[in-house]
């Protein structure tokens, strides 16, 4: 007799808003920065105290002088969410992929892909002239997820670390 898996269909909604929804991306972020932790080469000490409330007090900082995007996946049968993206747009006309994650039992999905296009969707509607989305260093792998979206490297940016000669 064969074995017959079951794979349970996964049924996934998307809310939409602004930084109202940040509080509801926390345990999410939270799995973010271990993974920048993780993945970190020189900068472990930085992640390990950036904490949610420092990062949602600069989005919130952003907030005031940009408009704030705030994108959830969540699952419909425990209606938690699973994925966030967050997005900005200055007044300058620069939109920005601020934080994007996606739980890793939901990966393989289309969730982030999902996330993506709304939000430069959202960015072309709100007239980005530029589009900018940062990977911590040791994350190299996001790059190959970034460039399908037609992101591409144009500068490298280094940061002293704090007791360094």
């Amino acid at each position: 007799m064969v074995g017959v898996a079951r794979v349970k269909k996964i049924k996934i909604s998307y809310i939409v808003g602004d930084e109202a929804l940040l509080d509801r991306i926390e345990p999410l972020w939270s799995g973010l920065n271990q993974q920048n932790i993780s993945s970190s080469l020189s900068f472990k000490p930085y992640y390990r105290a950036l904490t949610f409330d420092k990062r949602k007090s600069a989005l919130m900082q952003k907030a005031q002088a940009a408009v704030l995007r705030v994108e959830l996946a969540i699952d419909d049968s425990t209606n938690h969410a699973v994925g966030y993206c967050v997005t900005s747009l200055d007044n300058g006309g620069t939109g920005e992929i601020e934080s994007i994650y996606v739980d890793k039992p939901f990966r393989g999905l289309s969730i982030g892909d999902k996330m993506m296009n709304s939000a430069i969707a959202w960015m072309e509607q709100k007239g980005a002239n530029t589009k900018l989305v940062s990977v911590a260093a040791g994350n190299e792998q996001a790059c190959k997820f970034y460039e399908q979206y037609g992101f591409r490297p144009r500068r490298t940016v280094m940061e002293q670390i704090k007791n360094s000669p």
